[in-house]
């Protein structure tokens, strides 16, 4: 069965290559929205997305914890979101490329000097009436216990008040995400493309997202209490969405130590 689906991904992919080549050669538009796009490929590594709630109405700013690479994809499938991601990403084939074209805002993991850039970039986009989310735990983790936001990018919604004189505040969305196989998970060092195979290996498997409800961030917040308030209602989410949907052998891990993954997007102490 694993075959099976590493087959259909390829195919589908090429689908998805060779209808972009096609309309770029003839100055059309994409043939296909990129949501739908990402939908047949979660859909071909036999992801499916189940949602909850809506996405706030833009501009506002969005925090979800993190457990996989196939979080953007999830995501991806449901709106045209710009994401903040570390700046290894940008150098990935294809990945990398397609990033920056939908406005991918990057930041180098371990440079505290380069949170403001990126802050402003988030910002910029903001501005432009785009939803912008960002994952603050700034590493990959097991869902299995309450999320510890970073602070640090929480301070772009301080440059977009700043740009935007006549905007009195600016909605923040936490967003939950959870996954029914302990496959899903990326964490440590672990290389892409042998994760990418135990996915295709384990079957089927549902990523579920809740949007929460959005709240204010007024001028002068505190961009650390922001990060915890959002850390609460995500940790919240979180624990709803284990007790519905977890399989028994990740029910039995829900009071375990989260398991940590890739490294921060910014120190700690940011």
């Amino acid at each position: 069965m694993a075959i099976l689906r590493a087959f259909a991904l390829l195919l589908t992919i090429a689908r998805l290559l060779a209808a972009a080549a096609f309309a770029r050669r003839n100055g059309r538009p994409a043939a296909m929205r990129r949501s739908d796009a990402c939908a047949r490929l979660a859909a071909a590594l036999g992801v499916r997305v189940s949602v909850e709630g809506e996405a706030a109405g833009a501009p506002a700013l969005l925090a979800a914890n993190h457990v996989s690479w196939i979080d953007v994809l999830a995501l991806r499938a449901l709106a045209d979101f710009r994401f903040l991601a570390k700046s290894e990403v940008g150098r990935w084939p294809l990945i990398g490329r397609a990033a920056r074209l939908r406005g991918t805002v990057f930041v180098e993991r371990a440079r505290k000097r380069s949170i403001p850039p990126a802050n402003a970039a988030m910002a910029e986009r903001l501005a432009q009436g785009r939803l912008m989310l960002m994952f603050p735990q700034g590493t990959t983790t097991d869902a299995l216990a309450p999320p510890r936001f970073l602070s640090s990018h929480f301070g772009c919604g301080r440059d977009f008040l700043v740009r935007k004189e006549n905007a009195p505040y600016l909605f923040v969305q936490p967003v939950a995400i959870f996954y029914d196989s302990p496959v899903a998970p990326w964490l440590g060092e672990a290389a892409l493309a042998p994760h990418l195979w135990r996915v295709l290996r384990d079957g089927p498997m549902t990523c579920h997202i809740r949007f929460g409800e959005p709240f204010a961030l007024e001028r002068g917040f505190d961009r650390k209490a922001a990060a915890r308030e959002a850390a609460r209602r995500v940790g919240a989410m979180l624990g709803e969405l284990r007790a519905a949907h977890a399989r028994p052998a990740q029910a039995g891990a829900a009071g375990a130590p989260t398991h940590a993954g890739k490294a921060p997007l910014a120190p700690e102490g940011a």
